[in-house]
This record gives structure tokens, sequence and C-alpha cells, in this order.
């Protein structure tokens, strides 16, 4: 049997939050681009926190928590930062536009939103077995130093059993 180690899924699109400007953009087979989105399936029960480098001109670097939100200690070395990442999908109403994404973040603003929403996913999740959140872009919040994305819990939904919401 061979392993399954998604690579044939068609993924490898990432999702940012640029802070400054306040906007969210994406990467799909090298092009990036400014979406405007409303409505996203968050796989926030497999999220995952850790400590992050990104050394210049080269891909970022993760140590993950044993336990999401745990912080395991600081690696030696270059400076680290705490972050997260956590893989969503685009929705239009209740059907997938998009592979799912990889989104992780650094940054405070992204913290703050992403602290805020996981909140809200584990007041709920207990109450949603075998569902995964469809989360609502509210837009973004300025603050002194950055901006915020507000995102909540719009519905839950049925988790395929191949953990792929492209089939419903």
């Amino acid at each position: 049997m061979p392993l399954e180690l998604g690579l044939s899924n068609g993924g490898g699109g990432y999702l940012a939050f640029k802070a400054q400007a306040q906007n969210w953009q994406t990467t799909q087979d090298g092009e990036k681009s400014i979406v405007d989105w409303t409505h996203a399936i968050w796989l926030l029960g497999e999220a995952m926190t850790g400590w992050s480098y990104w050394p210049d001109g080269e891909a970022r670097e993760w140590v993950w928590d044993d336990e999401i939100g745990v912080a395991g200690p600081e690696p030696a070395g270059e400076k680290w930062e705490r972050g997260f990442e956590v893989r969503i999908q685009f929705m239009d109403g209740d059907v997938p536009t998009t592979d799912f994404l990889v989104y992780n973040a650094t940054g405070v603003g992204a913290k703050l939103g992403f602290q805020a929403l996981y909140a809200e996913y584990e007041e709920q999740a207990a109450d949603n077995p075998g569902k995964v959140p469809v989360v609502q872009n509210n837009g973004v919040t300025p603050s002194k130093r950055t901006s915020i994305p507000n995102l909540t819990i719009a519905r839950w939904i049925d988790k395929p059993a191949n953990g792929s919401a492209t089939r419903f």
C-alpha cells in the first residue's frame, strides 16, 4: 500500500493575512493574488502551534508543540517566534472553491484573530462531533500597531471520511 502523504491532492497553496495592507493573499502554483473571501472550512481540530524561524530567502522552519497552545521549550539559536498553522478551504455556499490551503503565521494581528477564533471553536466543538467549522470573514479591525482579522464560526458541517471537505 502506498504512503498517503498528501502529495496527490492538488494542494500546495498558501494563505497569508497581511496586517499592514489589511487583506488576505493566496499563493497557488507560484502565483500570488489578493483574495476577498467570505466563508471557508477551517480544520481547527488539526491546527498546530509552535515555534517558527524564517531564514532570509529560505522556507520557514517549525518546531511544533506536542499539544496545541502549550509551548514547548524555545529552540536555541536564531530568533524563534510563536505561531500557528491550519488548513482552510474557501467556499461559495456549500461548495468548496479551492483545494485546502495552508495558513500559518507569526504576526501579532494574525495570532490575535486566530486566538479568538480558536476560543470560539473550543466552546462549540464538543457539541459538534465529527463536524468542521465554516468560518466567516467579517473584515479587519485596525489597532495601534497591527490589524486583526475578524473571524467567527458561521456553522458546522459534516467532515468527510477522507479528511477532505471537497465532497458533501
